[in-house]
């Protein structure tokens, strides 16, 4: 079988849900929709989903590559906005929404070449306008250190998605605190910027025996 996450955690997260067939996922930052995701070998296996980009350029691919899943052209914020400064790089990763007038957005391997204004909404906003199910199985978060903006417009408590992958690069104790207080267990980390999170215990094993296989 064909694994197309970063270091393959959608093998990891098939270990727990291979017999599943009716699976929902959401996947913020979703990209191209195939390269480093988390979820599309779930939709190839069945499942459907949200995919949310707001990249002009990335966007179309998504749509094309995801047709199973519902696609979104919104940035996902703590708030609900018509328009939001995206700023853009023209391959898409590391592209980031910031806004901050009086200070430059984070510094990249190359530039930024494009201000974009794509609507923001909340994560809670897109899961109620489009009935994603309370307990879904997977939310992946890929939004280059904006990780607090998508929390922040999440109730996690209404939601308790069973698994969340998270990309941050860096050592952020208070992302792992906020998960302790959710009662989300964490999966011991592969050489991998993302992080994965377990509603339920049971599952860690499951995950991790998955990722080191």
């Amino acid at each position: 079988m064909k694994f197309y996450a970063q270091a393959e955690e959608d093998k990891a997260l098939y270990a727990l849900f291979k017999d599943k067939e009716d699976g929902f996922y959401v996947d913020v930052g979703a990209y191209s929709g195939i390269t480093l995701s988390n979820t599309y070998l779930f939709e190839l296996l069945g499942w459907g989903g949200i995919c949310v980009e707001p990249h002009e350029g990335l966007f179309p691919q998504l749509q094309e590559n995801r047709p199973n899943s519902i696609c979104l052209k919104v940035a996902v914020w703590d708030r609900d906005l018509d328009n939001v400064p995206f700023h853009a790089t023209p391959w898409g990763s590391w592209s980031i929404v910031w806004e901050d007038k009086d200070n430059p957005p984070p510094k990249r391997p190359r530039p930024y070449v494009d201000l974009q204004h794509p609507q923001a909404k909340k994560l809670d906003t897109i899961l109620e306008e489009h009935d994603a199910p309370i307990g879904f199985e997977i939310l992946s978060i890929d939004v280059e250190a904006t990780e607090w903006h998508v929390l922040n417009g999440f109730n996690i408590e209404k939601y308790r998605p069973r698994i969340i992958v998270i990309e941050f690069p860096h050592v952020r104790p208070p992302l792992d605190e906020y998960f302790r207080e959710h009662s989300y267990t964490q999966v011991a980390k592969r050489n991998s910027c993302n992080h994965i999170y377990c509603r339920d215990e049971v599952d860690v094993s499951i995950i991790k025996e998955g990722w080191s296989s």
